[in-house]
């Protein structure tokens, strides 16, 4: 497959292990999958990666062909559509229920444009501005796009081609590859607004005193982190966690997001950054847990409020495919349930024992 190799396993034999697995020993009638892709670096000399996605693509690059690199995988989920899965005597429908990728990735897979380019949102048709040399997007409500309109490939300035995703049956190609919050919430969007914080260039600058002030906060609260969370804020020598946001992990953006940031950032930032902030934090806390309608409307709300509060305070130019995409987010928790259940975290956390494994770099694909 191009300069890489593919290794393709098998989804109904994992299937027919996780109901082997299941503690509770009750078969369901269908099984919605949700499946993660995401490319992992093995080596830098020379460069290789690893591109998990039930079956395991290793190359100098990413696949080169999208189709080539999914027809296997599409293949055996439009078998299991059919024939389905029996266990114990009993029939299991398997169903594709979501694709969790990041930005990059959604548009490889989906073979569109990528998130730099003008026409590049999975969801909606708006079309970008240059603004200071980069493309932005700010317009909140366009004509959203349709599972017609990606198999009819309506819109020709998003379409770089066909993708073979469409070949999937039950799958609304629109909506079923959704924007989950550890790319673009904590990656994404907030680890852009902290560097704002501490970038020399940037209005919402902050003093290297009160850098230094939020440095220490986040020490002293390290020591009062419970062990459920996965990483400590100052864990790895990080003598200078603020200073060092560019370098946090993830879980670690999560953590900043959901639970310290709103103790640490207060009476130190400016009000109105502050509030920022709490906007952001308060409506994806409504959208990890499954909500009434009431309270997802008013996360849609306040994610809105977030983009337009984010314009004045951060610049147009600055709206970026991320930011744009938070309106989008409200709609994914109502579909899915949550935005906890379309996360990219479980498959982050497969992805580094994956590369512990590897040992050597020869022959990495068959380790």
């Amino acid at each position: 497959m191009g300069n890489g190799t593919y290794y393709h396993f098998s989804i109904k034999s994992e299937v027919e292990l996780l109901l082997q697995n299941d503690k509770e020993n009750k078969t369901p009638k269908t099984l919605l999958l949700v499946v993660g892709i995401d490319g992992l670096p093995l080596t830098t000399n020379p460069p290789s990666q690893l591109w998990p996605i039930l079956g395991a693509y290793f190359g100098k690059t990413k696949p080169s062909d999208s189709n080539s690199f999914l027809l296997q995988f599409v293949n055996e989920m439009n078998e299991l559509f059919y024939t389905g899965v029996t266990y114990n005597n009993n029939h299991v429908n398997v169903i594709l229920h979501a694709l969790i990728c990041d930005i990059p990735a959604k548009s490889f897979v989906l073979n569109t444009k990528g998130h730099t380019g003008k026409n590049s949102c999975v969801r909606c048709t708006i079309t970008g501005e240059w603004s200071k040399r980069r493309v932005c997007f700010p317009d909140l409500d366009c004509p959203m796009r349709s599972h017609q309109s990606f198999i009819t490939y309506e819109d020709k300035m998003y379409h770089l081609g066909e993708t073979i995703l469409t070949k999937i049956p039950k799958n609304n190609i629109s909506s079923s590859i959704p924007y989950d919050y550890m790319h673009l919430n904590c990656i994404g969007v907030l680890k852009k607004l902290l560097l704002f914080w501490i970038h020399k260039k940037h209005d919402l600058n902050l003093p290297s005193q009160l850098v230094t002030v939020i440095d220490n906060k986040f020490k002293f609260l390290s020591s009062y982190i419970p062990v459920e969370f996965q990483r400590k804020t100052n864990e790895y020598s990080r003598m200078h966690p603020m200073r060092d946001v560019n370098r946090w992990k993830a879980s670690e953006l999560r953590q900043c997001l959901l639970y310290t940031g709103i103790v640490v950032f207060q009476n130190i930032v400016k009000k109105e950054v502050y509030n920022h902030f709490v906007v952001l934090s308060v409506a994806i806390r409504i959208l990890l847990v499954k909500c009434t309608d009431y309270f997802n409307n008013y996360a849609n709300l306040l994610l809105r409020q977030f983009i337009v509060a984010f314009k004045s305070l951060c610049g147009q130019s600055y709206i970026s495919h991320n930011i744009h995409a938070l309106c989008h987010q409200a709609e994914d928790a109502k579909k899915y349930g949550s935005l906890e259940r379309i996360s990219a975290f479980p498959f982050e956390n497969f992805m580094q024992p994956l590369k512990r494994d590897v040992r050597t770099g020869v022959k990495p694909l068959q380790q």
